[in-house]
């Protein structure tokens, strides 16, 4: 897996490639719960360049989803 990062406007693109098992999904998911820990934040994960996603890698999206909720941040995914 692969996370590349891009700032457009007051928004973060982070952009996901590879595969979001269960050996990857801990990074993802850390990376977006330091992102979205801040209050406001907005993100949009890019899952154009996914090629695999595993229960555990959706387990981290439903986290992060959640987390931003609790945040008050916004959280959209593209590229499905």
């Amino acid at each position: 897996m692969d996370l590349n990062e891009e700032i457009v406007g007051e928004i973060l693109v982070l952009e996901v490639s590879g595969r979001v098992d269960s050996t990857t999904a801990p990074t993802l998911g850390e990376r977006l719960t330091a992102t979205l820990a801040a209050t406001g934040r907005r993100l949009v994960l890019d899952l154009r360049q996914l090629e695999y996603i595993s229960s555990a890698g959706f387990r981290v999206l439903l986290l992060a989803a959640k987390r931003a909720e609790e945040t008050g941040s916004r959280f959209v995914l593209c590229g499905l």
